[in-house]
């Protein structure tokens, strides 16, 4: 049943991020930009993905947003601006605060430094809205400390089943975006693009180094569904060589993350994953209080064919299907566990990833803060899926 902390004062609201939505410093006492790694400051913008692969780094701890003598915190780029001052709108009087964590780190890490905020600031139950990685944050921190503190939680665009688009990426794909809004706003990415992705930027060792990044690659239970594709040669044609590609087993696709991120690193990720899967995900469905914002139409990497070994691997050409361009709709629903549920628990909207979390200006996007606000003050919404 609902809590009656729904429409309590009491029940803070805390927002978690996506994969390389918070900002890091060098301090831990001083955030400014003389001390901002990501998303990097004038004063890091030469050598910030050494300071990403080497350096103890860290969040700046989350404050009201509702106080008026702070300044609100909306994440790397001000992505999550919009969602934010929504819910200091519809929740005045409620506290609500933007979880910036170490997005290098495992999700369990992070977890943990979720529950001791929680704890440590003395909270009874808290509201948990998250977008993308942040939602297996979520979900890491509900297997280890279960539902008591947990009012209601609402994730964005979350990749429960991982994404071939984290894989695409650490085969060398642009890291930010693969394609751009129209606008200053669109410039402003692809410069951002230009400067992670480039020369001087974020290269596959640090993209292949982070272990959060291999949490996102895709679970093996979905490779099984849809595997990749792996070159094994070519066939002679009187127009042009054809080239033949084998779907993975699940012990190539173990090569391919082992070769990409090292073998004590996807063991320790793909544990992580399979535990979720099997133990946690059914949990989280069967809780009444969960809620969903799905992204779907939008064109989405399903499946990466690659060829060579080591580090030659190449990605050389892609298939997608239905998602937010990020996470596909199979992933997004838990390989579609998640339409079984009573279906005024999840919102599926024509939206991007970033949509998802009310960061385009679209209809659509607007529409899923307006479902997260009615859930959390309501427990229902008169949002309907659209997709």
């Amino acid at each position: 049943p609902l809590s009656a902390f729904a429409a309590d004062a009491n029940c803070p609201i805390i927002f978690l991020p996506g994969v390389m939505g918070s900002r890091l410093y060098t301090s831990d006492k001083v955030f400014n930009d003389f001390t901002r790694v990501w998303d990097p400051s004038i004063f890091f913008i030469t050598n910030f993905a050494e300071q990403l692969k080497t350096k103890t780094l860290y969040a700046e701890p989350p404050v009201n947003a509702n106080d008026p003598d702070v300044k609100r915190e909306y994440g790397v780029l001000d992505t999550y601006k919009n969602i934010i001052d929504a819910l200091c709108e519809a929740f005045p009087e409620r506290e609500v605060y933007f979880f910036s964590y170490d997005f290098r780190q495992s999700n369990k890490d992070s977890a943990e430094k979720l529950n001791a905020f929680i704890t440590e600031s003395g909270f009874d139950k808290v509201d948990l809205i998250s977008h993308s990685m942040g939602g297996l944050v979520v979900a890491n921190y509900v297997d280890m400390f279960g539902f008591d503190c947990v009012n209601k939680m609402v994730s964005c665009g979350t990749p429960y089943m991982g994404s071939a688009q984290m894989l695409n990426i650490a085969f060398g794909e642009d890291l930010l975006a693969t394609k751009y809004s129209e606008g200053i706003e669109g410039i402003l990415l692809q410069i951002a693009d230009c400067i992670v992705s480039g020369p001087l930027g974020v290269d596959r060792e640090l993209r292949t180094s982070l272990r959060a990044c291999a949490e996102l690659l895709p679970y093996q239970a979905s490779v099984k569904q849809e595997p990749m594709m792996k070159y094994i040669g070519n066939q002679s044609s009187l127009i042009k060589p054809i080239f033949l590609y084998m779907p993975t087993s699940i012990n190539t696709y173990k090569t391919l993350c082992n070769d990409l991120f090292g073998e004590e690193m996807y063991a320790e990720a793909s544990a992580v994953q399979n535990n979720l899967y099997k133990n946690v995900y059914g949990d989280i469905l069967a809780y009444e209080n969960a809620y969903f914002v799905v992204g779907a139409e939008q064109s989405t990497i399903k499946t990466i064919f690659y060829s060579g070994e080591g580090d030659k691997l190449n990605a050389d050409r892609l298939n997608h299907t239905s998602g937010d361009d990020t996470v596909t709709f199979e992933s997004a629903t838990m390989l579609g566990a998640m339409l079984k549920i009573d279906s005024s628990r999840y919102c599926v909207q024509p939206t991007t990833h970033g949509g998802t979390a009310g960061s385009e200006k679209t209809e659509a996007s607007a529409l899923c803060i307006e479902y997260v606000i009615d859930v959390l003050a309501d427990g229902v919404s008169d949002v309907s899926s659209a997709a």
